[in-house]
């Protein structure tokens, strides 16, 4: 199952337990089989009940990593590996010798190493942030029915059986006003 309970199926949706073709199906016998008054569209009731049954109207996000596993995730360039490698060889080196004064050496390499991981992590964390940030302004809207009246939804809330009126809906970031085009 992917969004709201649809399943693609060779051109095929099952939704709400019957077969659509891709848009052949009269609008009257969609509407009935899925029991949805176009006049007065769903009551708040219903549509909990079904997005209990389908669930939301969006596409599963990958697990978020943690941020241990981002920092774990700095060491595994080369080039890193090759730093930590030669404070290892230099630790060494100073251990066999014993020649202490020389540790500054492998602990500096061991320094920058791990500051670039934290600065790394930093970077990635806001980044990640914005690409939130830029998915929830673009987040879909659609006006739908729903106790006889018209309102402006999140997309995410749509389910199979919504009735719609087919009006695309643009919010304005900035101005979070509406305008139907």
């Amino acid at each position: 199952k992917d969004a709201a309970g649809c399943r693609a199926l060779n051109r095929n949706f099952i939704v709400g337990g019957m077969k659509l073709s891709s848009h052949s199906k009269p609008i009257s016998d969609v509407l009935k089989h899925l029991k949805v008054d176009p006049s007065t569209g769903l009551s708040s009731a219903e549509v909990l009940s079904r997005r209990n049954q389908y669930g939301e109207n969006k596409l599963r996000e990958k697990k978020k990593k943690t941020t241990f596993q981002r920092f774990l995730e700095q060491f595994k360039d080369v080039m890193i590996l090759i730093l930590i490698a030669a404070a290892i060889i230099s630790f060494v080196v100073v251990c066999v010798e014993k020649n202490w004064g020389e540790l500054f050496e492998p602990a500096l390499i061991l320094l920058i190493v791990i500051l670039n991981a934290v600065m790394g992590v930093y970077q990635e964390g806001k980044a990640e942030k914005a690409l939130d940030a830029l998915k929830n302004m673009s987040a879909p809207h659609a006006r739908v029915i729903r106790s006889g009246k018209e309102e402006i939804i999140a997309a995410a809330e749509l389910d199979p059986a919504i009735s719609s009126v087919w009006r695309p809906v643009i919010l304005f970031p900035r101005t979070q006003g509406f305008c139907t085009v």
